[in-house]
């Protein structure tokens, strides 16, 4: 009762921060860059809360339950990804002032590839956040026993609610409550798992050995999460959220470090699991750790295991709000790409069809998360990273792009996975082809101009 009382006031002191913001959401640069006022400090836990929800969380210690230490690769993943969007990329989106990511590959590569990578950001964000809502889900069930489909549809309710009255604002001051509960629920949990693991002399060399995790998943793993902090809407969106480059790289930099601690934790918390009892998912392990404290720390721990997961929700539906409404409906149906009312519109459209795909989507959290960051990961890296370090070539990067997608999309039905993971099949494949398309589209301007006969088909 006391964990369902706190769930109640967490909710409640959310949705009020966000009607508090509501009164900053003036115009459209307001809603989703927050006039470029973010302080250094809000910009850091804004990254961190859009990429620890639920599958670095409940991902992660169900994976080390299930297959050993390596699962803190993928958290670690993310803190690779954060280094180097500081070190390479932070300052030159923050002086270009971006909107979407769309927005870039108009300006580098022309609109009809702008418009596949629309298409793509659409399909990544809505994959990433329906297993979002699948976590939050799984959680409020277990928290109030819920069915599953009830528990998603409160979840994403809540999460509508939030975006939509708070705007980047809402959701900035929202992440500053929620990272803070991470950190101390995490590390209360960590420091239970790492006790049972000593009383049991299982912390030894064997323990940080022994795991059943093939070496291409993890590899999967870093293309991914390199791929969604270089060219995923979240990041490159806040990267402009501040006035200045220099703090967009610092705030790069931190929060990747900062991301290395909730890696331990949770990988901890999953490994002492193991040796405790027998469990179906992520969350259940979290519930079972806290429920084994005194009952006012135990409320606080599953509270705010809710609260863990809903800090990515809502950060991925502004993000996946803003794509649709700035980049696809003004193309599909005519409506002004900066408009505040229909960004508005668009957090409830995404809301409900994400929710829609939630409730027939699996359980597998980290699984979809790859599969929804690899779908731009693999196609975008190679053209960005050569526009900005090579050549810019229109029909490469739409072609590169198309053929990530492809090879991603057959990966679900060919086992591709017997031989390597479909993302690095996908990445290779696209870095060969934009280098590939670029060299011929060079040497046949000269001569016989294939590759413009070819853009005009495209």
């Amino acid at each position: 009762m006391v964990a369902g009382t706190l769930f109640v006031i967490y909710s409640l002191l959310a949705i009020a921060i966000s009607v508090y913001a509501r009164r900053r959401n003036k115009d459209f640069s307001s809603f989703v860059l927050a006039g470029r006022k973010l302080t250094v400090i809000t910009l850091t836990l804004s990254l961190i809360a859009t990429r620890v929800g639920g599958g670095i969380i409940i991902g992660t210690t169900w994976t080390a339950f299930s297959f050993g230490f390596l699962a803190i690769a993928y958290p670690l993943s993310a803190t690779l990804g954060f280094l180097l969007l500081g070190m390479t990329l932070a300052k030159k989106y923050n002086k270009m002032g971006l909107y979407t990511v769309p927005q870039f590959f108009k300006n580098a590569f022309g609109s009809r590839t702008a418009y596949l990578a629309s298409i793509l950001v659409m399909a990544s964000l809505t994959i990433v956040l329906a297993m979002q809502f699948i976590a939050g889900g799984v959680i409020l069930s277990s928290l109030f026993n819920l069915q599953l489909g009830t528990a998603i549809v409160l979840f994403s309710a809540i999460t509508i609610f939030v975006v939509y009255h708070g705007g980047m604002w809402g959701v900035a001051f929202v992440d500053i409550l929620q990272i803070i509960v991470i950190y101390l629920a995490l590390g209360i949990l960590s420091l239970k798992g790492s006790q049972l693991l000593e009383a049991r002399n299982l912390l030894s060399s064997r323990m940080f050995t022994s795991s059943q995790l093939s070496f291409s998943t993890i590899i999967a793993w870093c293309i991914a999460s390199i791929g969604i902090a270089l060219t995923s809407q979240g990041f490159v969106q806040r990267m402009s959220a501040i006035g200045n480059p220099q703090k967009a790289k610092m705030s790069a930099l931190v929060a990747g470090l900062l991301v290395i601690p909730i890696g331990i934790f949770v990988t901890v918390i999953g490994l002492s699991a193991k040796h405790v009892g027998s469990f179906t998912n992520g969350a259940q392990i979290l519930f079972y750790q806290a429920r084994t404290l005194s009952p006012l720390i135990s409320s606080f721990l599953l509270a705010s295991i809710f609260i863990m997961v809903a800090s990515a929700a809502e950060n991925i539906t502004h993000s996946t709000s803003i794509v649709f409404s700035h980049d696809l409906l003004p193309r599909l149906i005519g409506t002004k790409p900066e408009e505040l009312k229909t960004v508005k519109y668009g957090v409830i459209f995404v809301g409900i069809l994400t929710t829609a795909i939630a409730l027939v989507s699996g359980k597998d959290i980290i699984g979809g998360l790859v599969l929804g960051m690899s779908i731009t990961a693999a196609g975008f890296l190679p053209p960005v990273l050569a526009a900005f370090y090579w050549k810019r070539d229109s029909v490469a990067a739409f072609l590169s792009m198309a053929g990530a997608l492809s090879i991603m999309l057959v990966g679900l039905v060919i086992p591709i996975r017997k031989f390597t993971h479909p993302t690095i099949v996908a990445l290779v494949f696209s870095i060969v082809t934009y280098i590939l398309v670029t060299l011929l589209r060079n040497r046949a301007i000269s001569k016989v101009q294939f590759v413009e006969a070819l853009s005009s088909r495209l």
